[in-house]
């Protein structure tokens, strides 16, 4: 009789072991881990299964980890799809039928880009660019960056802070689907904490339920904390009345040895209620049998209106169960298969390339490596070609005004100026120039590279003739205070300008009684000046009335006696001592 109960319940057993509804997920590339590249068609099979036979009739919901969902769908058991980004993924599929449910899990490894910040030419930082045909070495480097896919999974940060006010619902799911296949929660001890982020006004008026996915039956759920109890602050809200400002959030948390009571039944003194753990108003026994893959999904109500608070974010934490796949890796890149493109030939060995550089403006190199998935990664550098290029602070001068000729090439280091007038200039690459005659004249800069290549610009400037009008001022006061001490048309920086475009001048100063006190011949002499004494014999000249007459002729280029004649001036000066 043993026996044959023995047999019964094996026969049972194998029954109940045969007898169950299972969906696996293959690809066409037929392993367990897909490693491939950004959008790359991938095609998906899910095969359901039911006491060892292929079965039709199922509906399939494919989640695939990029926020993409297929909703159920009858007999979808073949799709297609292709991610958009780099990175890890876990492509989740679940078949229903009836009141059966399944699913499975497959790892996605899409290949990194690298860290291409060492990828760069030699054009030092401080150039804008370099000469027209000059040499760039091109050194494209990568390093790898790590992946891991698992580091934010317990904690759900919420893209925008819900408001908890109103009698409304506030939910948030955290998906998980780093877990081997079919691993449930067997104890409470599967549970290290569950917590909120989150400030209220009004603990008493909020009820906080986290609800688990279970594939073979109805979703579990568990009361954390339930309406009643005291009414203090959770965190530091801000409570006035019709003020929907956020406030300071404090984390409060749920596990298996709590330092608090539940939060209802709290009896601590003073709020807000402080941050730390608390006893759950049910037992985490509740989510037994939840999936540990799945979305665990978090419902914070609010019962009242006459309160309200935020809700930032929540975490979920397990007891370190074993997972199937951390999914953190990083690529291997192979210099080998590394190459430029951009213009001209480029064959670069172990990712460095020399190459000319022509034709003004910028060039676009591009470098491209494989990785140990299969893919190309790229990244571009920009080479501007700037021509030679100086700037003159005016184009349009009078004779003997200055002009500040500046050189705009980041590249250059030795320079040579041409001024179109038999005067040269170099190793500067600033220059300030007086043209003395009327006409236009072309500065040529040329300039080379530290590597010995050359370029060259140039601007023309119109160098005017500037007529003579002497200014109307006519008092001086020689009395050794060192003030105004000699008279001259040709004191002032501008005048000077006027005294420069002379070509020829002679002048008279008289006393009432027609005696020439000062006279002079030359612009050096006008320029010169009177100083008080008589022709400048230390006999000192008595305050009074004095007159002056002088002739003038322009240094004006093609001078035409009969039409631009010498100009006479003559006027009044009062000396005062």
């Amino acid at each position: 009789m043993k026996k044959i109960a023995l047999i019964i319940v094996l026969i049972i057993f194998a029954n109940i072991s045969f007898a169950q509804y299972t969906v696996t997920i293959t690809s066409n590339y037929q392993v367990d881990t897909i490693k491939t590249c950004i959008d790359t068609v991938i095609t998906f099979y899910a095969e359901v299964r039911e006491d060892g036979n292929i079965i039709e009739g199922s509906e399939f919901e494919w989640d695939f980890d990029d926020e993409t969902i297929f909703t159920p769908e009858l007999d979808a058991d073949t799709v297609e799809h292709h991610f958009e980004d780099e990175g890890a993924f876990r492509v989740r599929v679940i078949a229903t039928k009836d009141d059966k449910k399944s699913y499975d899990i497959l790892v996605i490894k899409i290949g990194l880009d690298p860290d291409f910040d060492g990828t760069k030419s030699d054009v030092p930082e401080d150039q804008n660019g370099v000469c027209d045909g000059e040499e760039v070495i091109l050194t494209g480097k990568v390093e790898p960056i790590e992946w891991d896919k698992d580091e934010k999974l317990n904690i759900k940060t919420l893209e925008f802070v819900e408001r908890i006010d109103d009698e409304n619902n506030t939910t948030s799911i955290i998906n998980r689907r780093d877990f081997e296949v079919g691993k449930t929660i067997t104890n409470a001890n599967n549970i290290d904490s569950i917590g909120v982020n989150i400030e209220h006004s009004n603990t008493a008026d909020l009820q906080i339920i986290v609800r688990c996915t279970n594939y073979n039956g109805v979703d579990n759920e568990i009361i954390l904390k339930d309406f009643g109890g005291v009414d203090r602050y959770l965190g530091e809200p801000v409570d006035e009345e019709g003020n929907y400002d956020e406030g300071v959030e404090y984390w409060y948390y749920w596990d298996n040895t709590p330092e608090y009571g539940t939060i209802s039944s709290s009896s601590m003194l003073g709020t807000p209620l402080p941050s730390g753990t608390y006893e759950s108003n049910e037992s985490f026994d509740n989510l037994v049998g939840c999936s540990y893959n799945g979305d665990w999904q978090i419902f914070i109500t609010d019962n009242t209106v006459e309160n309200n608070g935020h809700f930032f974010e929540w975490s979920l934490y397990f007891d370190e169960p074993e997972k199937a796949d951390t999914i953190i890796y990083e690529n291997a890149y192979l210099f080998d298969k590394s190459w430029w493109t951009g213009d001209g030939e480029l064959s670069a060995s172990m990712g460095v390339v020399e190459v000319d550089v022509e034709g003004e403006g910028n060039h676009v190199f591009k470098y491209l490596i494989n990785d140990d998935f299969g893919c190309v990664h790229d990244t571009t550098v920009d080479v501007m070609v700037e021509k030679a290029n100086f700037e003159a602070d005016k184009i349009s001068a009078y004779i003997g005004e200055e002009i500040t000729f500046t050189d705009e090439t980041s590249w250059a280091v030795e320079w040579k100026w041409k001024f179109g007038n038999a005067t040269d200039t170099t190793g500067v690459d600033v220059v300030t120039k007086k043209y003395m005659e009327e006409d236009e004249f072309t500065v040529l800069m040329k300039v080379e590279s530290e590597s010995g290549c050359k370029d060259q610009d140039t601007v023309t400037v119109n160098i005017k003739y500037r007529p003579v009008e002497l200014p109307g001022y006519n008092i001086f006061t020689p009395n050794n205070d060192g003030a105004n001490e000699i008279f001259s048309f040709f004191i002032k920086e501008d005048d000077k300008i006027t005294l420069a475009n002379i070509e020829e001048i002679s002048g008279v100063i008289v006393n009432r009684d027609g005696n020439v006190v000062c006279r002079w011949n030359t612009p050096e002499e006008a320029e010169a000046g009177w100083d008080g004494t008589v022709n400048f014999t230390g006999v000192i000249a008595p305050s009074g009335v004095y007159f002056y007459a002088i002739k003038i002729k322009g240094k004006k280029k093609n001078y035409k006696p009969k039409i631009d004649k010498i100009q006479p001036f003559s006027g009044t000066i009062y000396l005062y001592r």
